[in-house]
């Protein structure tokens, strides 16, 4: 089976990555092209909430850290100047805070060694809009395209190019959590659960037929960075799951949605970050950030770049419960 799979240019696709890949590796006869997205939308250099996220997630991981942990020489006053204003921009938490670490567990690799592993051809992907991205795509003969955190709306000569069609992995509960940052809102709406929603790709967004669901708990000593991660590795799950299946022969339909109850989120505003603080949770957890950078091995390889800062180097480690459904 060839699958596109499309994901995104940041530290938490590359985290979910590195357990996708290995999911799709086991399955026979699997071959995988992978299109990643960097896009950064003009709000995202604005709002503060979104200026931090967009550093931690992009500018550091890839400006400064997978290339020391790679290895490569970075400029000393280049580096500092990135995580001294990343620090700056961000408050750490009380000290007396508990928070629980990162997933996941296991040894982590930079998006460069990951494709190298498994010897995966990458293109970065600024605009769907682009003819050559089309050319390759066709050139590629894809049986199935798989969406995973990818930044861009497929238009529709996209989504009838594989035979089996598009999937999505939503990392949120439909038809009540639908468009962008759903585990932040389902946080600030006082859920129980994130959900994950792995489902066909139509003309619409996160409208299409349900695949499979499955949940994490919401907990309140874990960011909305580490939920978010959390209900991306379920969709991992279910979603090697489906992949098997197809692989295998079966035709699946999925349960269609009743669209009228389709609620598309946005962006929060201010107000709502200024709700979601003053509930006592955390956009992103340093705590567990440093956490997961250790499972690069960050930390192993270059401390002394880190040392005069002092930053802490957090070994504690654990799983979250989950269920699954589908």
């Amino acid at each position: 089976m060839r699958i596109l799979l499309c994901s995104k240019r940041d530290l938490t696709s590359v985290v979910i990555l590195n357990d996708l890949l290995g999911r799709l590796r086991r399955i026979p006869d699997c071959v995988v092209y992978l299109m990643l997205a960097e896009r950064t939308r003009q709000i995202e250099t604005v709002v503060p909430e979104l200026v931090h996220m967009k550093v931690f997630e992009r500018d550091l991981p890839f400006g400064v850290l997978f290339p020391l942990i790679e290895g490569q020489k970075v400029g000393a006053e280049a580096g500092s100047a990135v995580i001294d204003e990343a620090l700056a921009r961000y408050d750490l938490p009380p000290a007396g805070l508990p928070r629980r670490a990162a997933l996941p567990a296991e040894r982590l690799l930079t998006l460069d060694r990951l494709v190298e592993r498994h010897r995966v051809p990458v293109q970065v992907v600024h605009r769907m809009a682009d003819n050559n991205l089309r050319v390759t795509a066709e050139a590629f003969q894809p049986d199935l395209i798989l969406s995973v955190r990818f930044s861009f709306i497929f238009p529709s000569s996209f989504i009838v190019l594989p035979r089996l069609g598009v999937i999505n992995v939503h990392p949120g509960a439909v038809p009540g959590y639908a468009g962008l940052y759903p585990h932040f809102h389902s946080m600030l709406a006082g859920e129980k659960t994130l959900g994950c929603t792995v489902h066909f790709v139509d003309e619409g967004i996160d409208s299409g037929a349900v695949l499979a669901t499955g949940e994490v708990p919401i907990e309140r000593e874990r960011s909305a960075f580490g939920h978010n991660l959390a209900s991306h590795l379920v969709g991992n799950r279910l979603v090697a799951g489906i992949v098997e299946q197809l692989a295998g022969g079966k035709r699946l339909r999925g349960k269609l949605q009743d669209r009228s109850r389709l609620r598309h989120h946005t962006y929060p505003t201010p107000e709502e970050f200024a709700a979601f603080e003053m509930k006592g949770f955390s956009l992103i957890d340093m705590r567990e950030y440093l956490d997961l950078l250790g499972r690069f091995g960050l930390f192993e390889r270059v401390p002394e770049f880190f040392d005069d800062r002092g930053l802490p180097d957090s070994r504690d480690s654990d799983r979250i419960s989950t269920t699954l459904r589908g």
